[in-house]
């Protein structure tokens, strides 16, 4: 378990991220000498305090190159780096590749990147590679955007989804949607805002793995309310992707509910599974 102090200091770097922070900064804001402020950080986390600050910057480059239309220098300005040759530079020495191939990349492999510390690690479902075809029928879409800086934030993303949910909801006249499926992208006219878009609806095209066009995923299974479902998803991107051998290719994530009867109240049971596309 994190301390209070390593917590709020974890804290304090992730609000600063998209600016340049130097050890004397953390040192100042701390209140201790660096080399005891490096010591107690290792001691805590495993990690070095300047390597934490420079795989995160270097996490929240590759969410900016993938995730939204904000150019390379505007990612290197913001972040604090010298240069946008210095950026480029340290970016392949850990990701393999230079920014802009890692933009325009098919498949997103999210080896390297590094979660928030937060001293818990959530209790996450075991996930199966399955082949299938899913293809997301015409239902309700919605959506929302969000920074870089609000992606990781569960609270976030449940406050939106939660709201999303309600809404599709009124359109199907109470029902509850038996399947989800979202996608993201750069926010339309916004160049530094992420788009998250939703569809709900009752159906789905599934069809059996051996017939021609079926594709690979990730399937998670879940049990819980839908922001429960949330938090799931936004951890699982957080804490197993990175992890894993796959890379998420284009298309949609989707959530099949495979419970039939779901109580009308405002925080329904599911039983279902989660696809990442991968």
């Amino acid at each position: 378990m994190m301390n209070s102090f390593t917590r709020d200091l974890v804290i304090w770097i992730e609000n600063n991220l998209e600016r340049k922070v130097l050890l004397e900064d953390v040192s100042v804001k701390a209140g201790y000498s660096k080399w005891f402020l490096q010591r107690l950080f290792r001691a805590e986390t495993g990690l070095a305090l300047a390597s934490y600050i420079r795989y995160r910057k270097l996490s929240r480059a590759a969410i900016l190159l993938k995730m939204t239309s904000l150019p390379v220098t505007e990612i290197t300005y913001r972040l604090g780096f010298s240069t946008q040759q210095a950026f480029t530079r340290t970016f392949k020495q850990h990701f393999g590749q230079a920014p802009g191939r890692y933009r325009e990349a098919a498949l997103w492999s999210f080896e390297g990147l590094l979660p928030e510390l937060t001293g818990e690690k959530p209790d996450l479902p075991h996930p199966q590679l399955v082949m299938t075809r899913l293809k997301s029928l015409q239902g309700i879409n919605l959506g929302y955007t969000c920074t870089g800086s609000e992606l990781e934030n569960i609270d976030f993303h449940t406050e939106q989804r939660r709201n999303l949910l309600h809404k599709a909801r009124e359109k199907m006249e109470g029902h509850f949607p038996a399947y989800v499926a979202e996608t993201y992208g750069p926010a339309p006219g916004n160049s530094e805002r992420i788009k998250f878009s939703l569809t709900f609806d009752s159906g789905l095209q599934q069809s059996d793995p051996t017939q021609e066009g079926s594709a690979a995923f990730l399937r998670f299974p879940f049990h819980g309310t839908p922001d429960q479902l949330t938090a799931m998803k936004v951890n699982i991107y957080r804490h197993i992707m990175p992890f894993r051998r796959e890379s998420r290719r284009a298309g949609h994530d989707f959530f099949i509910r495979e419970n039939k009867a779901v109580p009308a109240d405002c925080a329904p049971v599911l039983e279902g599974f989660y696809y990442i596309p991968v």
